[in-house]
């Protein structure tokens, strides 16, 4: 897996004044950096804006998403066919069938149970093996997310659904979730679902709504039934959309279960669903710096009485001037 911000550095051995000075200068015109500046931010895990854009279109079309990033933005949903081999698609649904049992061992009972249209759901996934870990570094997943959200993006949710035959569907709706009408211009969440078996309408497919973005708003009972369309997709692909987008998903109609990964993501002033403070350090170190911001561990926010980290202010004035 490509490491996406750079190599590490023990940022103890750093003097905090002389980050709170760097922070000063990058208060500045960052486009005039000199190399040394650019290196030592690479170093800490921290993208440069002046030259971030560049590098995301370079990702852009290195992956072949130029088409994708385009739909995300005209049309709110994007489907890329075949982003993971089939063992790798298998590995995520083997893991997501082994905490849902490990939960249920432990008497974990999830809102709506197993019963509704989310069929039986399990949270909190990043912190539920290895395999997750992987998922949400993954080139494709980070490349489109940013591409919406900017560098500065977070896990809302990594959320895994089972739902077998009889599951009813799920209602249309947005995922800008306790935002009021008329959401931005800007998109300040959106969501991938990884799909791991081959979907039709029958088998429980995500649908949506074309071009229901510029609503700019959530759909009112029932609206928009009418013009949703089922997204069939072979095992391996990713279907996303941005929180604008109304979606929903098909009912399950056949034997078997239907067994999706659906990642949330927002911008980092967006509160996030699930918090992962209990992280253990050794999950951030065998993982790129970009691993602990998506888990939220390089946020400023929250501040005790010594104010907030220089580090995680800097941080985070760096990856919303980037994009």
């Amino acid at each position: 897996m490509e490491n996406l911000s750079g190599p590490t550095m023990d940022l103890s051995t750093i003097d905090p004044q002389l980050i709170d000075q760097f922070r000063q200068i990058l208060l500045g015109d960052v486009s005039k950096l000199p190399p040394f500046a650019l290196d030592m931010l690479r170093s800490m895990g921290i993208e440069p804006p002046v030259d971030a854009a560049e590098r995301q279109a370079h990702a852009i079309r290195e992956l072949g998403l130029e088409q994708n990033v385009k739909d995300l933005r005209e049309r709110g949903y994007t489907v890329v066919r075949n982003a993971i081999s089939g063992e790798f698609a298998d590995r995520i649904r083997a893991r997501i069938l082994e905490v849902a049992a490990e939960n249920q061992a432990r008497g974990i009972v999830t809102m709506g149970g197993d019963k509704g249209p989310t069929g039986l759901t399990v949270f909190r996934l990043v912190e539920r093996g290895r395999v997750f870990e992987e998922v949400a570094v993954h080139a494709i997943l980070i490349a489109l997310m940013t591409s919406v959200l900017g560098h500065g993006l977070t896990i809302s949710t990594f959320t895994g659904m089972i739902r077998p035959k009889g599951t009813p569907q799920l209602p249309l709706h947005s995922d800008n979730q306790f935002m009021p009408a008329p959401f931005p211009e800007w998109q300040q969440v959106a969501t991938a679902v990884w799909y791991l078996e081959d979907l039709s309408a029958e088998a429980g497919a995500s649908r949506l709504v074309p071009n229901s973005i510029r609503h700019r708003r959530h759909p009112g009972p029932g609206e928009g039934e009418d013009r949703a369309i089922a997204i069939e997709a072979p095992k391996g692909s990713i279907v996303m959309w941005v929180g604008h987008t109304w979606h929903g998903n098909c009912a399950r109609e056949i034997p078997g279960e239907r067994v999706t990964l659906h990642t949330a993501f927002s911008r980092m002033h967006v509160r996030a669903m699930e918090t992962y403070e209990a992280m253990p350090q050794e999950v951030l170190q065998r993982n790129p710096p970009l691993f602990a911001q998506l888990v939220g561990r390089s946020l400023p926010f929250g501040y005790d009485a010594n104010g907030p980290s220089q580090l995680a202010m800097l941080r985070a004035h760096l990856a919303t001037h980037s994009i």
